[in-house]
């Protein structure tokens, strides 16, 4: 069984929290002012990564969030959500992302994922694979050298 492990960073852009991932929600009712106007609610949710080595418990932003996904880099690196990896041979180079057609991590490789990117499953690259950056740090995809 892989370690359930996330990472995220906080909204002063501070260095990676990795522990458990928390979302509090907040309902807010909103009473408008004009009286034709129906009242409303809406959720407000806010995400906390609890430090795996302190405890503490520290907000992070939503677009910095990734899991683990239970896969080691060669050069001994933990894989998570939002990595930028290659194959050794270079032959491959990709963004780590989770499909949710088929539950399972994969390889975008296109810079901007859209409908048209290609995936290439992470399973038979688990061995071959190296972490080069990752999306959040503006680390972003060069062309793949051949």
């Amino acid at each position: 069984m892989r370690e359930i492990l996330f990472r995220g960073k906080n909204e002063l852009d501070s260095p990676w929290i990795f522990g458990d991932l928390i979302r509090e929600d907040e309902i807010i009712n909103h009473f408008p002012a004009d009286p034709f106007e129906k009242p409303y609610n809406y959720i407000n949710s806010s995400y906390f990564i609890r430090d795996k080595f302190s405890g503490a418990f520290n907000r992070v932003r939503l677009n910095t969030i990734g899991e683990f996904t239970g896969l080691i880099d060669y050069h001994g690196n933990k894989v998570f959500e939002g990595d930028i990896v290659r194959t050794s041979n270079k032959s491959l180079q990709g963004i780590i992302v989770y499909n949710i057609n088929t539950c399972s991590y994969v390889i975008a490789n296109k810079e901007i994922i859209d409908d048209s990117t290609m995936y290439e499953d992470i399973e038979p690259f688990a061995d071959d694979l190296e972490v080069i950056g990752n999306f959040v740090d503006g680390v972003f995809m060069m062309e793949v050298e051949e």
